[in-house]
């Protein structure tokens, strides 16, 4: 369940102070202030460590159509970012399709590139699980503009027009999956709960068509978050601030989603499915063999595996964080943290003459991670290279706030964690011991462990790599897709 920015597969307390912004009745030449106040996380003020990317505490206001804005102000910054984020869920709490997410993005898309292009404003859209995220860079110059084109765009439904290219740029730029990311696919929604449809897009629904939610549901200020990051101070702003309150107007029906960002962007994670099965011994799980009901470019028949593991406290997450790390040097091992669990995968691709063999190589790959205990600086070196990584992603992107804000919402359980969370993952991972992480791997990453339990699907194999596979394993086929 890897992050996925712009393709097609998982599009997967406060603290704070009351800040309105006035009356819900009012006059449209009457704006009343926008008030912003320091968010904090209640901890000491210390940048964290190096290898962390961190910023100070930005300021929070609730605007009067209830959107929460959070604004970072760096004096000497020579550029703008923001950053909306909204939840792909409809009205009643439940993920959107994956092919709606993705006209939806092709709709921002349209709607803002071509207008904000005589600024020198960039315009993409991220996919993050459970989130939209419409991002947009440009010169200090060009932040009133942006602020004031994005009101105009959220208080008017897209025209047919503008729905008619967003539908042919999604088709345009479809992502055809290949084997292993539909067995990743496959995995995630056993593990998680979810349908496949939420998370696989297809070509046939994209041109199709059907959008069954409606704009002002998709942007609702009362489930949306707005991360500014530019050398204007918020205050500054408030008068556009104002007017995009005015213009971008909250559904009669309804109410609030949340009075915080995480409980707004991330919503009711649900209840886990009860999964118990091993990967080897007693109990062994059904290896699942998918065969999708959408279209797959091909590549390598693939076997995925995995379980989800609980990440409630900074340290847990930093944890799993490490042990991923330092599996990935000898196999294809993923992560995703979202709040109070992760999903941990590992791919395997197969070659057909020698599938059995394939499989039974990962598990004694993690069986003897399980069983053995690392060195320290084998730890220190796994934990700086993944920290050093980020910086530099950090670095090329622009030094750009709002995508390190995100990717730090993902890591928070609640909203004053945010400020900190990339810190304290870098602090906690660093003061790992080896006798931690071996307990913590033998727990959660051996094979013949199965509380919760382990699932794996392939795809991709043909009629004499399944023969060869079902010697051993209990297979089920299932016709799978975006079902």
């Amino acid at each position: 369940m890897s992050r996925s920015r712009g393709r097609w597969t998982l599009l997967c307390g406060l603290g704070l102070a009351s800040l309105l912004g006035g009356g819900s009745c009012k006059r449209r030449d009457t704006l009343p202030p926008v008030v912003f106040a320091p968010l904090s996380d209640d901890g000491d003020d210390e940048a964290g460590v190096h290898d962390a990317p961190t910023w100070p505490a930005p300021v929070r206001a609730e605007l009067d159509n209830q959107a929460l804005v959070y604004w970072q102000h760096e004096s000497d910054t020579t550029g703008f970012h923001v950053r909306v984020f909204l939840p792909t869920r409809d009205g009643d709490g439940k993920l959107l399709r994956a092919s709606e997410v993705l006209w939806w993005a092709r709709v921002f898309e349209v709607r803002l590139a071509p207008a904000l292009k005589r600024n020198s404003v960039d315009v993409r859209v991220d996919l993050s699980p459970g989130r939209l995220e419409v991002a947009l860079s440009g010169p200090n110059s060009s932040l009133e503009r942006v602020l004031t084109k994005l009101a105009s765009v959220f208080a008017t439904a897209p025209s047919d027009r503008q729905r008619a290219r967003a539908q042919g740029w999604a088709v345009k730029r479809f992502h055809v999956p290949r084997h292993a990311e539909v067995a990743a696919v496959d995995v995630t929604c056993r593990l998680l709960g979810l349908r496949s449809g939420t998370q696989l897009a297809s070509r046939a629904e994209l041109i199709e068509g059907n959008r069954p939610i409606d704009w002002p549901v998709l942007v609702d200020p009362r489930r949306a978050v707005v991360v500014v990051h530019s050398s204007q101070t918020a205050m500054a702003s408030g008068e556009t601030l104002g007017a995009l309150a005015r213009d971008w107007i909250a559904p009669r029906s309804g109410g609030p989603t949340g009075v915080s960002a995480v409980e707004r962007l991330r919503g009711e994670l649900g209840v886990l499915p009860s999964v118990r099965g091993r990967l080897a011994g007693s109990g062994q799980a059904d290896l699942h063999v998918v065969e999708p009901d959408v279209d797959v470019s091909g590549g390598r028949p693939t076997l995925v595996l995995g379980r989800v593991v609980p990440t409630p406290t900074a340290a847990d997450r930093a944890m799993a964080r490490l042990a991923q790390r330092v599996v990935q040097e000898s196999i294809d091992a993923r992560l995703e943290l979202v709040g109070d669990r992760a999903v941990f995968l590992v791919r395997v691709p197969l070659l057909d003459r020698d599938v059995p063999a394939g499989i039974a190589r990962t598990l004694r790959a993690l069986t003897s991670f399980a069983e053995t205990q690392q060195t320290r600086g084998r730890l220190t070196q796994a934990a700086r290279l993944w920290l050093g990584a980020r910086l530099v992603e950090h670095s090329l992107a622009g030094e750009d706030w709002t995508a390190l804000w995100s990717e730090s919402l993902d890591l928070a359980v609640s909203d004053p964690e945010i400020v900190r969370a990339l810190a304290r993952e870098a602090e906690g991972m660093m003061a790992i011991s080896p006798e931690q992480l071996q307990q913590w791997m033998r727990q959660w990453l051996h094979p013949a462990q199965s509380d919760p339990g382990w699932t794996w699907s392939v795809a991709g194999l043909d009629a004499a790599g399944e023969k060869a596979l079902s010697g051993s394993n209990r297979l089920v086929t299932s016709r799978w897709g975006a079902n």
